[in-house]
């Protein structure tokens, strides 16, 4: 997986993260609207389907913790592999 690919996985998440407070808002405002007097177990329903959503945002969390993770060790590898590369140049223009 290169940073083309991870890149927009990154983006993805960070836009998940900037809508959470919109769901919420979203709900909020439901549950508003139903406790005046409507059904109940619509707003169970809401409040299952929000913990559903949260969870998601959990793992999208995890996971761009472990793309940034990824990210550094990618640019390990890459450097190691340069280094070892300017080695072997080096040492075959020296003999």
């Amino acid at each position: 997986m290169g940073p083309d690919i991870l890149v927009p996985i990154a983006g993805m998440a960070t836009g998940l993260l900037l809508l959470l407070p919109v769901v919420r808002a979203v709900v909020r405002i439901t549950e508003k609207k139903l406790v005046g007097g409507s059904d109940s177990g619509q707003l169970e329903a809401l409040r299952e389907e929000l913990a559903a959503v949260q969870d998601r945002l959990d793992r999208f969390e995890y996971s761009d913790d472990r793309i940034a993770d990824l990210e550094e060790r990618l640019d390990f590898a890459e450097r190691m592999l340069a280094q070892q590369h300017r080695h072997k140049i080096e040492g075959g223009h020296g003999s």
